[in-house]
């Protein structure tokens, strides 16, 4: 029988430690000095007199009040908010690339140029994505070229040639760094065959799927959970990047920067990507809040899938 010394107090917190802290029953026994079989009873209690409220969230869910708001505040065309409340990156990755495999797979049309943008949120909605034999004349372009990063998310022509096989499409591939030595470098690798059609496909496109980046330097000089400071240090020096799209590096004010690095970038340009017709941006992590919210303010973006704890951050960044 349940041991009714326990408060709603006790009850409250003994809720706390084993839902929101994630503690074990035994972990909860040995911190308040009680048996772990009173901490089970002390649960099942907690959920009869409705301390406990367990609800089923459906990921594939959009929160719609949230969607609206980012729809209204970064006048954008639509929101998918998946509805779920971890803070998990690994989860998190999960959750989103499933939700974006089942949003995107109606939106991919036939006789179409499809362009992709490189990335670990990206490279998980491809492996997600599933198998579709009904389109046809469809051709996918990367967006960037390769990098040097050797993990498996970013080998980005294995990549690009899995997600064409599976949704029965041709695909171009780029041999080329995602940022050239030098100016002259890159001059010299647009010049070539390859490139050129790659180019010209990027004149073309009617969609694109992409991420939103940050710089490295972005990483490891700053503390991004507190991105209201960070805001504020940033709109100070506007030569700051605060994050990219497909590589090129834009400010906290959503404008991209005429640097060295942009100079050097191998990618699709600004111009060619505001005029694809449907840009979708997939992404996921409190650690981004910032390269969001300056993303949505470059008006490339037109359609944003985000999950709710990071579409949340972003509304109070914007709103502060």
């Amino acid at each position: 029988m349940y041991n009714r010394q326990y408060d709603t107090q006790m009850l409250v917190q003994i809720s706390k430690l084993y839902y929101i802290q994630e503690m074990t029953q035994k972990e909860i026994a040995d911190k308040l000095n009680i048996s772990r079989s009173n901490v089970a009873m002390a649960l099942s209690h907690a959920k009869e007199i409705g301390i406990i409220d367990i609800q089923i969230k459906n990921p594939l869910n959009c929160n719609k009040e949230i969607s609206e708001a980012l729809i209204k505040r970064f006048n954008i065309d639509d929101c998918f908010v998946v509805s779920t409340r971890t803070k998990n990156t690994a989860l998190l990755f999960e959750i989103i690339s499933d939700a974006a495999s089942h949003i995107l797979k109606s939106k991919i049309k036939s006789n179409s140029i499809l362009g992709l943008s490189w990335g670990t949120t990206i490279f998980e909605f491809m492996k997600a994505f599933p198998e579709i034999t009904d389109l046809n004349n469809i051709h996918v372009v990367p967006l960037l070229g390769g990098t040097e990063r050797i993990s498996s998310e970013y080998r980005f022509n294995e990549i690009i040639e899995i997600f064409a096989r599976k949704i029965h499409a041709e695909y171009s591939l780029m041999y080329v760094p995602a940022v050239a030595e030098s100016v002259q470098d890159k001059k010299l690798y647009l010049q070539s065959m390859p490139m050129k059609n790659i180019n010209k496909k990027w004149s073309c496109m009617e969609t694109s799927i992409i991420g939103i980046g940050a710089p490295p330097e972005y990483y490891s000089g700053n503390d991004t959970s507190n991105f209201l400071e960070l805001k504020k240090e940033f709109m100070e020096n506007p030569k700051r990047a605060a994050g990219d799209l497909c590589g090129r590096r834009f400010n906290i004010y959503g404008v991209f920067m005429n640097n060295n690095h942009n100079r050097k970038v191998m990618a699709v340009n600004e111009q060619q990507l505001r005029a694809v017709k449907n840009v979708y941006c997939i992404v996921t992590g409190n650690h981004k809040v910032l390269s969001i919210y300056a993303a949505l303010k470059t008006n490339i973006i037109n359609y944003l899938i985000i999950d709710e704890p990071t579409a949340k951050n972003v509304l109070i960044l914007a709103d502060k």
